[in-house]
């Protein structure tokens, strides 16, 4: 599948789904990283963390949507929060 460039530096969970919202779905991880770029979104403990190494700890290898990527996303973003 091929994809644009994207566009590097974007921050944000509204700037990560708007860019997936705008590819082809169903996809795989593999894409995912492509996709992402450099983005990164917040920790919920004030610091940025890279959707990359969000990916790292995902272990599906498919998404159906962007939506259904991007609540896996926060998902593993949840989980890596401290109690």
């Amino acid at each position: 599948m091929a994809h644009e460039q994207p566009d590097t530096g974007f921050r944000g969970f509204d700037a990560v789904a708007e860019a997936l919202r705008g590819e082809d779905w169903p996809t795989d991880k593999q894409d995912l990283y492509y996709m992402v770029g450099d983005a990164e979104v917040e920790d919920g403990r004030g610091g940025w963390i890279a959707v990359r190494d969000i990916l790292d700890r995902i272990a599906r290898d498919e998404f159906a949507t962007a939506d259904d990527a991007l609540a896996e996303i926060r998902r593993a973003v949840a989980r890596a929060r401290p109690a």
